[in-house]
């Protein structure tokens, strides 16, 4: 099977992580549910760089994807994360080796 992954750099402004976590947080889990999701989004956080967080999610398919950047409610989602930004940037891959 043919593995799809979201992933995100996330650069927070000072002192906003807790905000920008709970943001986060929220878009994780809409209503109703992502489809086609094989690993739940996930987020990482620098241990060298503060405030530079890295999250991923795996999918079944590119459509699961789109269909999820779609949705009525990303940019309100997505909007509610911003505001606690300097700098994001978005990545979507395709695996190419599986363990």
């Amino acid at each position: 099977m043919t593995v799809f992954v979201t992933s995100g750099e996330w650069i927070v402004k000072p002192g906003q992580d807790e905000a920008f976590i709970a943001a986060w947080t929220a878009a994780r889990e809409p209503d109703p549910p992502l489809r086609g999701v094989v690993t739940p989004p996930r987020l990482l956080h620098d241990l060298r760089t503060p405030g530079r967080y890295v999250s991923f999610a795996e999918f079944d398919s590119l459509e699961a994807i789109e269909e999820f950047r779609s949705r009525p409610d990303f940019g309100a989602l997505m909007g509610a994360i911003r505001e606690h930004l300097e700098t994001m940037q978005v990545f979507t891959f395709e695996q190419v080796v599986a363990p």
